[in-house]
């Protein structure tokens, strides 16, 4: 009889035995994993638009220049130049690509453009670029196109449009994916349907449980008492007023908006965006000051700064007085303290100084103050 102690042993040594064989053979231990590493690349857009060519007074070796036009954040500034009769070679027209400012002391900015000269949108030619600025220069071909192929583009009306595509690499970045199974990545992706956002934008274009009837002028939009009211303190303290002096209708007249920039100011206190916000920005602005929409005034304030150059400067000087947009504007008035010959060159320097005398006054003390301080 074999003694417990030693069948204990046995067995035990079977089961280390057959461990071991799974360990090696049955267990598969393993990772999988995936990054990517890309250049956050910065997209800049203009178009120019060049009016009785043949007409230019510039002679071979004379530019003109575009207005300045800015990247993200005015880190940096371009100008495209223009030379008519040609840099150096006679019957050719020059174009050039010039970084008229850039945020740092040590210029140094990659670029890769496209220059292309439009006609009733459409493509008549095109140069694509590269080169690294080391110092505010303009850069381009000398002899970019013959300048009597131009005049044939540029009729019956003597015009043409300048549009420069210009992207700028940032950084690099380098992050990872996560690896998901077929059930978790399906699940995922069924998530990002029916949320909040979806179920309010649904709401803002269809009339159902409305409320509310706003009208603008001729035209009329379904709307909730409760969405505006939670949104703007302006029409909370309308509808409350309603209520105290037993006074309650389902309509809103909102007077001195057209009924565009009223559909956009409905379509943000619904869903928080505005589609096609850079052309309605000046409007909603005024709307955004009028309704206290702080978010909207900010998403307007954003595009407008964006927008800002020599020639609308002094209207968007106007424009952040009226409607109290004082951290724009104070950097408006810095702006045009840099760029003062330009400005007083634009209209809207001349209607600053025949409509708001008081506030190009302002203008004025804050330059001479900023310069006597230098």
């Amino acid at each position: 009889m074999t003694p417990p102690k030693l069948v204990f042993l046995s067995v035990f040594a079977l089961i280390l035995v057959e461990y071991s064989v799974l360990s090696d053979e049955g267990i598969n231990l393993s990772s999988e994993g995936k990054g990517v590493t890309y250049v956050e690349i910065e997209h800049i857009k203009y178009d120019w638009t060049i009016e009785n060519f043949s007409f230019l007074p510039q002679k071979n070796n004379e530019d003109i220049r575009s207005p300045v036009f800015c990247g993200h954040n005015n880190e940096t500034q371009w100008r495209i130049q223009l030379y008519p009769q040609g840099d150096k070679s006679v019957g050719y027209v020059a174009l050039y690509l010039r970084l008229h400012s850039y945020r740092y002391s040590k210029v140094n900015v990659t670029a890769y453009w496209e220059m292309s000269i439009l006609k009733g949108g459409t493509v008549h030619h095109i140069r694509t670029h590269q080169r690294t600025f080391d110092e505010l220069i303009g850069w381009g071909y000398s002899e970019d196109m013959e300048r009597s192929k131009l005049i044939r583009i540029a009729k019956p009306d003597d015009t043409f449009t300048i549009r420069v595509e210009i992207k700028l690499p940032k950084q690099v970045i380098t992050k990872p994916y996560k690896v998901m199974d077929p059930l978790e990545e399906e699940l995922t992706r069924d998530l990002e349907s029916h949320r909040l956002n979806q179920h309010f934008h649904q709401l803002f274009k269809e009339p159902k449980f409305s409320d509310l009837v706003v009208i603008a002028s001729n035209e009329s939009f379904n709307a909730h008492k409760v969405i505006l009211g939670i949104r703007s303190s302006v029409f909370a303290a309308h509808f409350e007023a309603e209520k105290l002096v037993g006074n309650e209708t389902n309509q809103l007249i909102i007077e001195d908006f057209e009924p565009i920039l009223v559909n956009a100011m409905l379509e943000f206190l619904y869903t928080d965006q505005v589609t096609d916000l850079e052309t309605q920005a000046y409007g909603l602005l005024e709307a955004a000051d009028k309704f206290e929409l702080p978010r909207l005034k900010t998403m307007c304030e954003l595009v407008l700064y964006r927008a800002l150059n020599e020639n609308n400067a002094a209207d968007l000087l106007i424009l952040t007085d009226l409607y109290h947009a004082n951290k724009l504007k104070e950097h408006i008035v810095k702006f045009i303290g840099h760029h003062i010959s330009a400005v007083m060159n634009s209209g809207g320097y001349a209607r600053l100084e025949a409509e708001y005398p008081r506030l190009a006054l302002e203008l004025f003390r804050a330059i001479t103050d900023k310069s006597s301080d230098m």
